[in-house]
C-alpha cells in the first residue's frame, strides 16, 4: 500500500474526531498505524498496512475536522443534529444589555435614547432536533418566543422570534452567537418589528449566560413560566431534576 500524502491529513482528522472514535485506545491504535505508514517503517505486507487498507476499504476515510479542545458538542456541518445538542439549549439564563430607541418628532427631528436593561430569568422550555436544526419554545415573565438554532462549521447560531407584544409593547427578532458551545454563554443582537409609517424603533445588544439549571434565579421558576404559556417543560424538568 502506498499511502497518498493527500490522505494523511483528512485521515488524521478522522482518527482524532471524538464523535467518530470515542474510545481513546482505538484512537491511539489507529494513530500508531498511521504513523508506521507515514514513516514507511513497515513492509508493504505488514499487519499495520493490511489493517489500514481494510479500514480505508470500509469507506470511513472521509475528511472530518477534529473537535475543538474538549467541546464534544461542537460537530461539523455534515453531522446530524442530535437530541443531546437540543438538550444543551434547554434551561434558564439571564440577560443584560442596552437598547437604543428612536422616533421622529412632530417637526421632523430625530430623538433617540440609549438605556440599559436586564432580565433576571428567561427560559428555553423545550428544544427538538431535526435534520435541519434545533427548534425551541421559550418564555420569560412577559413574553413567549420561538427559536431555531443551527450550526455553521463549529459555531452555533440561533434566531429568536417573539410570539406576543408584551415586551415594551413590541414584537422583536433577535440573533444569537454561541461560539462552539451549544447552549453556552452568547451575544445577542436584535430589533423591534414595526409597521409602516412613522414609528418608534428599538434595537438592542446584550449578553446572556449559558442555559442551565442554576443560572439567575434558577430553572425551578421556569416550570411555572413555561406552564403559563402552555409550553411543554418535560425536558427542562428531567435535565434539572425538577418535579413538574
Amino acid at each position: 500500500l502506498k499511502l497518498d500524502p493527500a490522505l494523511r491529513s483528512p485521515l488524521l482528522n478522522l482518527i482524532l474526531n471524538r464523535t467518530v472514535f470515542r474510545d481513546i485506545e482505538m484512537r491511539c491504535g489507529l494513530l500508531e498505524l498511521l504513523l508506521v505508514l507515514a514513516l514507511r517503517e513497515a513492509a508493504s505486507e505488514s499487519e499495520a498496512e493490511v489493517c489500514l487498507t481494510s479500514f480505508l476499504q470500509k469507506g470511513i476515510a472521509v475528511e472530518l475536522s477534529p473537535q475543538k479542545g474538549g467541546a464534544d458538542k461542537a460537530i461539523e456541518d455534515d453531522a446530524p443534529y442530535t437530541e443531546d445538542n437540543a438538550l444543551a439549549f434547554v434551561g434558564g439564563y439571564t440577560v443584560s444589555g442596552q437598547t437604543i430607541e428612536t422616533s421622529v418628532q412632530d417637526h421632523g427631528e430625530v430623538k433617540s435614547e440609549v438605556s440599559s436593561f436586564s432580565v433576571d430569568q428567561e427560559c428555553l422550555c423545550s428544544c427538538n432536533a431535526t435534520a435541519v436544526g434545533i427548534f425551541c419554545l421559550g418564555a420569560s415573565s412577559d413574553n413567549s418566543f420561538t427559536a431555531v438554532a443551527h450550526r455553521e462549521a463549529s459555531n452555533w447560531f440561533m434566531e429568536q422570534q417573539s410570539i406576543d407584544a408584551n415586551v415594551g409593547g413590541f414584537n422583536y427578532h433577535a440573533t444569537f452567537d454561541f461560539g462552539d458551545t451549544p447552549g453556552g454563554p452568547r451575544s445577542v443582537h436584535g430589533y423591534a418589528l414595526v409597521g409602516p409609517g412613522p414609528v418608534r424603533t428599538t434595537q438592542f445588544s446584550a449578553t446572556q449566560s449559558a442555559s442551565g439549571c442554576a443560572e439567575g434565579i434558577g430553572a425551578s421558576v421556569c416550570l411555572s413560566t413555561c406552564s403559563r404559556y402552555n409550553i411543554p417543560s418535560k425536558q427542562l424538568a428531567a435535565k434539572c431534576s425538577l418535579d413538574e
